[in-house]
Order: C-alpha cells, then sequence, then structure tokens
C-alpha cells in the first residue's frame, strides 16, 4: 500500500513538473510576443515622431501654430523656426511632395498587426494626413490657384509669436522682425507659382493683404520699445516687407485677377470626395452626411417650433399663431418672429470684449464649483480682439442686418438650424456638415480658420 502511495506520489509531482515547464513555455512565448510587440510600437512612435517634427520644419508657419519652435538637424545644428517662413517656390512645393511621397512609403512598409490598437489608430491618422497632403500638392495644386493661401500664412506667421508666451517678449519680437525681413521673398515666390485664381479668391487675399499691412504698420510697430535694437532691425525690415505687400495686392488686382480662371473656388466631385474621407477619417460619404442631415433638419424645426410657441404667444400677445399659413412658412415665422425679440437682447459691439471676458470667468468659476473637469492652475487661454487680417473672414460668416425684416428673420433661422444641428452631432459630421455639397466645399468664408480670436 505503502508502496502505491509513493508511485502516486511520484507520479503527480512528475505531472505538476510538466504543467510547471509548460506553463513556463507559455509564459516564455507570451513574455517575448510582448517584448517584440513593445519594441515594435516603441519602432513606431520613434517614427511617427520624426515625421511629425520633420513635417512641421517644412512649414515653420504650421510648427509655430503647433507649438513647435526648434527644429534639431541630423548634423545638430537647430533651427528656430519661428524666425522662419515657408519656402514658397516651386521647388519647395517638390520639396514636399517628395517628402510625403517617401513616408507614405515609409509607413506603408510597417506590419500593422504587429502594432497595438493605440499605434494602429496612430498609423490610420498619419497615413490620411500624407494622403490628404498628397492630394492637396499632385492633384488639387491649391498653391497654383489661391493667392489667400500665401497673405494668410504670412499673417499668421506675424502675429502667432506675437500672442504666444514661448519666449521672453525681445525674443519673439526678434522673430517676428526676422519673418517681415522674408516677406519680400515669399511674396515673390508666390507670383511664380500662381497660375490663375477665382475671382472670390482675388478680392479675399487683397482685403487680408491690407491686413497685413496694418499688422506691419501699427501693431507691431507698437510693441517694438523706441530706441532699441529691435526698432533698428524694424527700421530695416519693414518699409520692403510692406511695399512688397502692397505691390502684391496690385498684382493680384491688375494681373492674377485678369487671367481666365481655370477653375472656381469649389473643390467639386473630383477632389471633394478624397478630401472627405481623409479629413473626417470616416468611411460614411458626403452623400450619406447630407441625406441624414436632411433627414433630422425637420425633427430640429419641429423641436424650434415647440418651443418657440409658448414665447411667441408671451412675446406677441396680439399675434395669432400663424395656423393658417402652410407648414414651413409657419415655422419661418414664428421662430423668426421669437429669435427676432431674443436678439433684441444683446451686448453693445463697444462692451462685447469685456462681455466675453466677463463670460470667461464665470464659466470657469462654474466649472471648478461644480467639479464638472478638473482644470490646472495654467491660465495659457486669452481673448484678444480680433486682427484686423481676420476680421473680413470672420464677418463674412454672419448676416448683416437687413431693411427686409423678413429676409432677416428666415436668415437668423438658417443659421440657428445648422447651428443647432451642429450641436447636437457627432464631431465627425459636425464637421462634415459645414462643407457637405462638393459645390459649397473650399470657400474663402466657409474654411475653418487656425486661429478664432473674439
Amino acid at each position: 500500500m505503502r508502496c502505491c502511495r509513493m508511485f502516486t506520489l511520484l507520479a503527480l509531482l512528475v505531472i505538476g513538473t510538466l504543467a510547471s515547464a509548460q506553463e513556463g513555455k507559455v509564459s516564455d512565448a507570451k513574455s517575448k510576443k510582448q517584448v517584440l510587440r513593445t519594441a515594435q510600437a516603441k519602432d513606431f512612435s520613434e517614427l511617427a515622431d520624426r515625421f511629425m517634427k520633420e513635417s512641421l520644419a517644412l512649414s515653420p508657419v504650421n510648427a509655430s501654430q503647433a507649438g513647435y519652435h526648434k527644429h534639431a538637424l541630423p548634423g545638430g545644428r537647430v533651427i528656430e523656426l519661428d524666425a522662419l517662413l515657408d519656402d514658397y517656390s516651386e521647388h519647395g512645393f517638390e520639396e514636399k511632395r517628395q517628402f510625403y511621397r517617401q513616408w507614405q512609403t515609409t509607413f506603408h512598409g510597417v506590419d500593422r498587426n504587429k502594432l497595438n490598437p493605440e499605434e494602429d489608430a496612430d498609423w490610420q491618422i498619419i497615413d490620411d494626413n500624407i494622403s490628404l497632403s498628397l492630394l492637396d500638392l499632385q492633384r488639387v495644386e491649391k498653391y497654383k490657384h489661391n493667392p489667400t493661401i500665401y497673405v494668410e500664412d504670412i499673417g499668421n506667421a506675424l502675429f502667432l509669436p506675437m500672442t504666444q508666451a514661448y519666449a521672453s517678449k525681445e525674443v519673439r519680437l526678434g522673430h517676428v522682425l526676422a519673418r517681415v525681413g522674408e516677406i519680400p521673398t515669399a511674396v515673390k515666390q508666390a507670383k511664380t507659382v500662381l497660375v490663375d485664381a477665382d475671382p472670390i479668391f482675388v478680392s479675399t487675399a487683397i482685403e487680408e493683404n491690407d491686413g497685413n499691412v496694418d499688422l506691419i504698420e501699427t501693431t507691431l510697430k507698437e510693441e517694438i520699445p523706441a530706441a532699441s535694437p529691435l526698432a533698428e532691425k524694424y527700421a530695416a525690415v519693414a518699409p520692403s516687407a510692406i511695399q512688397a505687400l502692397q505691390d502684391f495686392s496690385q498684382w493680384l488686382k491688375d494681373d492674377l485677377g485678369k487671367r481666365p480662371p481655370s477653375r472656381t473656388w469649389r473643390l467639386g466631385k473630383e477632389f471633394y470626395p478624397d478630401k472627405f474621407r481623409y479629413v473626417l477619417e470616416t468611411p460614411v460619404t458626403p452623400e450619406q452626411i447630407l441625406a441624414d442631415a436632411e433627414r433630422e433638419l425637420k425633427e430640429v424645426r419641429a423641436e424650434m417650433l415647440r418651443l418657440a410657441m409658448p414665447m411667441h404667444k408671451q412675446m406677441y400677445p396680439d399675434h395669432s399663431d400663424h395656423g393658417d399659413l402652410p407648414s414651413h412658412e409657419r415655422e419661418n415665422l414664428v421662430v423668426g418672429e421669437v429669435l427676432e425679440r431674443i436678439s433684441d437682447d444683446h451686448v453693445q459691439p463697444d462692451q462685447l470684449f469685456n462681455q466675453v471676458n466677463s463670460d470667461l470667468a464665470g464659466i470657469t468659476q462654474f466649472i471648478r464649483q461644480k467639479n464638472i473637469v478638473g482644470l490646472s492652475d495654467r491660465h495659457n487661454l486669452k481673448v484678444i480682439p480680433t486682427p484686423v487680417f481676420m476680421r473680413h473672414l470672420l464677418r463674412g460668416g454672419f448676416p448683416q442686418r437687413s431693411a427686409a425684416r423678413a429676409q432677416r428673420r428666415s436668415r437668423i433661422l438658417g443659421d440657428t438650424h445648422r447651428a443647432r444641428h451642429a450641436e447636437g452631432r457627432s464631431r465627425v459630421q459636425a464637421a462634415g456638415v459645414q462643407q457637405l455639397r462638393p459645390e459649397v466645399a473650399e470657400h474663402p468664408r466657409s474654411h475653418a480658420r487656425p486661429l478664432h480670436p473674439v
């Protein structure tokens, strides 16, 4: 009996040892696989980091906006990106084309099966970003047909360092002046590559360029300390930059503006579906989102009428409920009358800036009191007046007062529909609804701008 027990015990020991060894092999395999996956992810992260930094270095103005201020070259030399403008020559655009083609090949060589979900999502974002850039550089070639690119880049190039706190004010103003010194070259390059342009692009660029001149003549000059090295630098570079900008506006009017345009400001069906896919990173088509938006618009309009009816009765006791009108006209009239009355109670233009600052303080306090989200002690959110070179862009998005009251109501109602619908949709759809139809894509006054000051 004792022998039997010893044999059983020995057998169990052997089985346990074998099982432990097997578990060890499985564990080692999992460990090796995890180490390999981690190494792959690390390699991809380094690759993605290189791509991001090198792509920003190719566009110093975008780098300033992204907060990437210094770029280290392989040899160790460091470039102050905030002191440079983009290269707008044909050679510069060809360099970008080659850059994105090479990186596209590199990323397509990555084995996505070995990336973790986060890295794989980053891969897709990068691939769409590269595809979007190549779409613009190789097919749309916007840089040949849209002068607002150069005018807006110059304006942002000067404005961004003046409003960001990445360095001392003296250093930042030095960067701005360095960019001012490059304006004559940038304008010359723009004239070389521009082929033709839709009239709306020409008129928009001229308006924006007036703002750039004012930015140098007024805003920048006021920031320069008198009798300082910066003042000497300003005196050396500002006159030629201003002259170059003024000459560019004249050239836009007398030369480019008189060339027959080969295309309109619309992207059209040839390019818009691809841009839509790369920007929104969704398989949903513009037609699908448009159909969805139009379907939900009916629900939104019905809800607006329901909310407006009791207010309409209170605000206009001598009015009927307009039930004799067709459904669409009734919605427009009732909701329009309510919005008309609500719009009478608003801050005056000269008080808007202070009111927005007050609202911001109140919102911040409310968030802290209710502990809605955690807020750090940093105070880097600024409310600033809209720069002159951007004001006409924002002005173009708001309806002006009209003597025809019915027209005004219709515009207000339409704007409210769009705003309300955008609030209720996902980020993807809200972004897409703004430019659903190819025939309205790429209008200069419908763009989402990199800066959104008040």
